[in-house]
This record gives structure tokens, sequence and C-alpha cells, in this order.
């Protein structure tokens, strides 16, 4: 699997003619019905992938992802997990959710399915031990989903905008994918629709934005915006 999607990532948007011959949507979405987490792990990371360049391609089985996607969001650190595998496929499955987000062809598709996958990300922040690598991989979604449909995010501000905030604090700097740069964007989308929310958790907000180094000036002037 690893070998397939470094060739696929390899090859771009010539990989297209590959990916449909080959059947490989059809065959990841049967991969997801094994009771198998190895497996689960990899297909939601070569999902996500195929999100980058070929979001197109997968278009008509979305839908199946996204469903398969949320119902692995679950994450109890009371599980004895040696080799964290359960973490790791929601780790993936959630990574693989933002990347449906910000492919501009899935727009559409994925929107209908946010609050189903904000309520599901919202109750993993309430657990008290909870992943540091998780937790910012649910705040880049989150910003992600805020990007596409700040409204329906708005609705669970209040339960979730303090552990955001704290998990945005955590994100290095941007890079290639721009992915903090999108969970900041999204999170600022969704105060602009809820603002009178964030006022109990300002102070949160305020410490986020401070360990945003450097922010593009779009950004900066959005701060300003809400500060």
């Amino acid at each position: 699997m690893d070998l397939i999607s470094s060739i696929l990532s390899a090859l771009n948007e010539k990989a297209e003619q590959i990916v449909n011959e080959g059947n490989l949507i059809l065959i990841l979405r049967e991969f997801l019905d094994i009771r198998d987490l190895c497996m689960k792990q990899y297909v939601f990371s070569m999902v996500g992938d195929l999100q980058k360049n070929l979001g197109g391609c997968i278009k008509d089985g979305l839908p199946d992802f996204i469903k398969s996607a949320c119902a692995n969001l679950f994450y109890n650190e009371q599980i004895i997990d040696p080799n964290q595998n359960q973490l790791t496929v929601c780790n993936n499955a959630c990574w693989c959710l933002g990347e449906m987000a910000v492919s501009e062809a899935n727009h559409e598709v994925i929107k209908p399915f946010t609050n189903d996958i904000v309520e599901k990300l919202k109750g993993i922040y309430k657990s008290k031990r909870l992943n540091k690598s998780l937790a910012q991989n649910i705040a880049i979604t989150l910003g992600r989903l805020g990007l596409i449909n700040p409204e329906a995010v708005a609705q669970h501000l209040d339960q979730i905008a303090k552990q955001w905030c704290v998990s945005l604090r955590f994100l290095k700097d941007e890079n290639d994918d721009n992915q903090k740069y999108q969970a900041y964007k999204g999170l600022c989308y969704t105060i602009s629709r809820n603002p009178q929310i964030i006022k109990k958790d300002f102070p949160y907000f305020c410490s986020a934005l401070a360990h945003y180094h450097n922010p593009r000036a779009e950004l900066h002037q959005i701060f300003k915006g809400i500060l």
C-alpha cells in the first residue's frame, strides 16, 4: 500500500488513468470492509493522498469514504492499544477528512457531512489525555471544514473553541500543504459566524494568535478584524 501510494504521489495528475483503469477506488472501498486496523490506516492515508492531485477521481465514491472515516473517528485513552493501531486509524481518518474538505473538487460532497464529522471530533476533544498529534490533526480538519462550511462548524464553537485554540498553538510552521494557514483561517471564518461565543475563550484565542509567527498579510488582517 505504501509503495502504491508513493508511486501515485510521484505521478501526480498523470496517475489518473492508472486509478481509473485499475479500479483502485473500488478496491480501496472493499478494503475498508476488512476488520484489520493496519489495512484501514493505510487506506485512509492513500485516500487522503489521492485528494491532493486526483480529488475528482474519487468523487463518486466519496460519500462511502466519508462515512467510513467518520465511523473510525474513535479514541479512548482507556483502551489498551500497545501498537497504537486504533489511534493511527483515527488519526489517518481525521487527516483524510481534512484533505477531502480542502479538495476543491469535493467541497459540495463533504459539506452535508460537516455536522456529523464535527460531532465526532468534538467527542474526541473531550478526552482527558488527548494524543498531541491527534489533537493537531483535529485542529487542522476543523479549520478546513470551517473554510467551506463555517456556519455548520460555528454551531459547535462553544464546545470546541478552547481545545481548538490550544491545539493550534502547537502546529509547526507552514509547510507546502499550508495546513497551519488553513487551520487558523478556518477558525477565524467560524468565529465570524458566531462571534459572541468566543468571548469566554478569548484568552485562548489570543494565545493561539501569539503562537503564529509571521502570518500572511491576508491572515494578519483577518486577525485584526476579530481583535
